[in-house]
């Protein structure tokens, strides 16, 4: 016997892309590194929501304004 069970996929409306930086939605950038998503519920509706942590260091910001630039005292090749 074969049973088959099919349940009404909910699509998120944009893909995550990976290779960019990240903002939040009022503009401010997302710092990630070492950081991760936990799933709470939010305290005034109870719906569940997904939150995105992460460390804010200085070299970040520097890493960000110029992707291409070597920090001084880093290797250039590995």
């Amino acid at each position: 016997m074969h049973i088959s069970l099919v349940f009404p996929s909910v699509a998120q409306k944009l893909n995550i892309k990976n290779d960019i930086f990240w903002n939040t939605k009022d503009g401010q950038p997302i710092y990630s590194q070492g950081g991760g998503i936990f799933k709470f519920k939010d305290p005034k509706s109870s719906q569940e929501k997904y939150y995105w942590y992460g460390v804010h260091y200085k070299e970040a910001e520097t890493y960000r304004a110029s992707p291409n630039k070597t920090l001084p005292g880093r290797a250039t090749n590995r």
